[in-house]
């Protein structure tokens, strides 16, 4: 068991904020291995579908789905509230 030292101050880990998004504007969309149309696809995500932003620019974002980590066209990413 650990104790704290007197005066000793507990540092409260925050946790980052995570971002979800939902695939919207086509019916079925393409996650890539990389943020350019030439780069091989990794799946096909149905219209609807969660994921999480990652990282996200003007033209592509970074999400992840069920595991897997790739990039989708932000036209097609409506943020969740």
């Amino acid at each position: 068991e650990e104790t704290q030292a007197e005066g000793e101050k507990v540092e409260a880990v925050q946790e980052p904020i995570r971002q979800f998004a939902i695939v919207s504007g086509a019916k079925r969309v393409n996650m890539r291995k990389a943020p350019n149309k030439d780069a091989a696809i990794l799946k096909v995500l149905d219209e609807n579908t969660e994921v999480e932003l990652l990282e996200v620019d003007r033209t592509w974002a970074q999400i992840g789905h069920q595991g897997d980590i790739g990039y989708m066209m932000t036209m097609y990413l409506k943020p969740e509230n």
